[in-house]
């Protein structure tokens, strides 16, 4: 909520309400000649007392926006960042733009018998004797408020004119005009196989709180409109935008119907534009598409209801039409039909591929689609089952693939430890995907583990795109470093066989030789996993470098070195 405050001499009056009077940059795209003269604001102060007292409006911000003083109201305008653009005088005559939906008419009467306060208001083409009247909300100590809403202004735009009437005497007259700022632009070529089509509406007044586009096609009425009326996005200071989708329009073609309404603050509405376009069929097809993808779609438009088949032949080019697959279609709705391509039926190939479209065996259409192939799996060749894991990442596809799988299994023993269903991969932010091969989930063997990287397509179709072998080495895991006051530490050795029988852990200290070796069994903790726990006061509580070499099965197997501090 802005606040609004009003200096009157050296008495302050605060009215808490929505207002972005005068806090308006005078947009790029309209500075033009021809709306010189339009007051960027929706709003006007009127001064009947007479008198020399100023009044001062502030913004949010605390800015000074406008100052009434000796009859005169002297405007400040800032950009959105603050900074002060212009100083200028309201007119006499100001104009106002259509957008604004409506025009707020602040009254200043110190008069505390005035009963009513109202407008009456009417244009050069409407006599008074037909005017429209507002009655004036007083908001405290001499300060009065009226909304002219323009959906009640006959043409809409041109001169109007308003007389202040205070207990039913006419006190002061206003004229203003209404103008038409609004610039309506339609993407090019409008064409169903765009999925939607955009509209674009520059010079709306920055005091605007919704712009609304109402659409449908004219070949059944408004059996399509959408209720409540779809909403469009600030683009720019100055320009609101739309996408419709053709979906939401069952697809038609031929003439579609689009209004333009601004909303104000307080609800009001008006119609600053409308357009008719003309909507075309068509194939929708990519232009470029990744192998790993699986498949893409090529949908057909604007196909008679009366065609009972449509088929969408494809081949590669590569080796001719040596795959070439008759793909039948699939209806989506009426006048609309999808073929789906799947690269595992095209031998995977690269390059180009050519589809003939048939409704009904009447060739329709041709499209060209370019497959690539940009997806890159990285993971280690090497790793150590001391980290506990390691990653597989795939970059460079799609918004398409909606998942990858990573089934993943040890050489060892084959597939005894590969998850069914497959494990599927985490999508990170920037797009990659990603997926953790934990050791524990492989009983931490040693060895080549194998992962095999599979995209999947919204229809479930699937791809291998990779297949990629790590080895994974069965090295002991030490601690760096230990406190003396943590009692002991363990040591992990991980990726044994399962026939292991022991596992010994011969530890001592640097310090006087092995004056306090202790040969320490180990403990099974998982399959193929040991540990070893060294306590501190078998060896004398001492600080310094703690040794230990493992034995497997009376083998010497690993050795290392810890570094106990105090």
């Amino acid at each position: 909520m802005r606040m609004l405050k009003w200096h009157i001499s050296k008495v302050t009056i605060t009215v808490g309400f929505l207002i972005s009077v005068w806090c308006l940059q005078l947009p790029a795209s309209i500075a033009q000649a021809a709306f010189d003269d339009v007051q960027w604001g929706d709003s006007m102060v009127v001064n009947l007392d007479g008198s020399k007292a100023s009044i001062n409006i502030y913004d949010i911000d605390q800015k000074l926006q406008a100052i009434h003083q000796n009859g005169k109201i002297v405007i400040k305008q800032y950009d959105l960042q603050g900074n002060l653009k212009k100083t200028y005088l309201q007119r006499e005559q100001a104009a106002y733009s259509l957008s604004n939906a409506s025009l707020t008419v602040y009254v200043q009467h110190n008069n505390t018998d005035v009963r009513e306060l109202k407008l009456a208001y009417w244009s050069d083409a409407v006599s008074r004797e037909n005017s429209s009247v507002v009655f004036a909300k007083k908001m405290g100590n001499g300060l009065w408020k009226a909304i002219i809403k323009f959906s009640d202004l006959s043409p809409g735009t041109g001169k109007y004119h308003a007389m202040i009437q205070v207990d039913g005497k006419d006190t002061r007259q206003l004229e203003f005009q209404v103008v038409d700022t609004g610039k309506i632009e339609l993407s090019s070529n409008p064409s169903l196989h765009d999925d939607d089509v955009t509209i674009r509406i520059s010079g709306v007044s920055l005091t605007v709180k919704e712009v609304r586009f109402p659409t449908w096609t004219k070949a059944k009425g408004q059996d399509d409109l959408k209720s409540p009326w779809i909403l469009g996005s600030k683009k720019d200071i100055d320009t609101w935008e739309i996408k419709i989708p053709y979906r939401d329009h069952n697809y038609e073609t031929g003439n579609y119907i689009t209004h333009i309404y601004s909303i104000d603050r307080y609800g009001n509405n008006c119609v600053i534009g409308w357009i008719e376009y003309k909507v075309k069929g068509g194939i929708k097809a990519p232009t470029k598409v990744d192998i790993s993808d699986v498949s893409y779609d090529l949908v057909v438009y604007d196909i008679a209801e009366s065609v009972q088949q449509v088929y969408f032949p494809t081949w590669s080019l590569k080796n001719g039409q040596d795959d070439v697959e008759w793909i039948q279609g699939i209806k989506e709705t009426s006048g609309v039909w999808r073929g789906t391509v799947i690269y595992a039926k095209h031998l995977d190939d690269l390059g180009v591929y050519t589809t003939h479209v048939y409704a009904d065996k009447n060739m329709i259409q041709i499209a060209n689609v370019t497959v690539e192939n940009k997806a890159l799996v990285t993971a280690p060749k090497q790793a150590e089952l001391k980290d506990g894991h390691y990653q597989v990442r795939v970059s460079g596809l799609s918004d398409k693939v909606s998942n990858v799988y990573f089934p993943t299994w040890t050489e060892q023993n084959g597939q005894d430890d590969l998850k069914i269903p497959y494990v599927k991969g985490t999508k990170s932010v920037n797009g990659d995907w990603i997926y953790t091969v934990n050791y524990r989930d492989h009983k931490n063997e040693a060895g080549n583990y194998i992962t095999h990287v599979y995209t999947e397509d919204k229809y479930g179709n699937r791809r291998m795109i990779s297949a990629h072998i790590t080895a994974v080495a069965a090295s002991p895991s030490y601690p760096t470093k230990a406190k003396i006051k943590e009692k002991w530490y363990d040591i992990f050795v991980y990726g044994l066989p399962s026939t292991t029988k022991n596992v010994q852990f011969p530890t001592w200290t640097s310090a006087n030789g092995q004056d306090d070796l202790e040969w320490i069994n180990g403990e099974r903790v998982s399959e193929g996993g040991w540990r070893g726990r060294i306590f501190f006061d078998k060896h004398n509580e001492e600080t310094g470098s703690y040794i230990t070499h493992i034995y497997v099965d009376e083998k010497f197997y690993h050795g290392g070195i810890v570094e106990v501090e105090s």
